[in-house]
């Protein structure tokens, strides 16, 4: 009775971290990019939101509007962020 205990413990684990290898989504891309934002600005930027994430080649790209700025957040698959800010004209 124990092998089958054993295997089923270790199946269980080998999804579990499958799991978590598995590819960034796009909520996943938008909660890190909205952390990253909020380090960024603290209270700088005043209000912002999320207008948009696209999939390209290996990241994640999340476009936040505010009153005064754009802003993208390159979120690559690894977990780094990058901020890029523009002004509005």
């Amino acid at each position: 009775m124990r092998r089958p205990t054993r295997g089923l413990a270790i199946l269980l684990c080998l999804l579990a971290v499958g799991a978590c290898v598995s590819p960034m989504d796009a909520r996943e891309a938008q909660s890190r990019a909205s952390a990253r934002m909020a380090k960024y600005c603290g209270n700088y930027c005043g209000s912002y939101r999320v207008t948009g994430a696209q999939r390209m080649e290996g990241r994640w790209l999340v476009d936040f509007d505010s009153q005064a700025r754009k802003f993208a957040v390159a979120v690559n698959d690894n977990g780094n962020t990058t901020v890029t800010a523009w002004d509005k004209r």
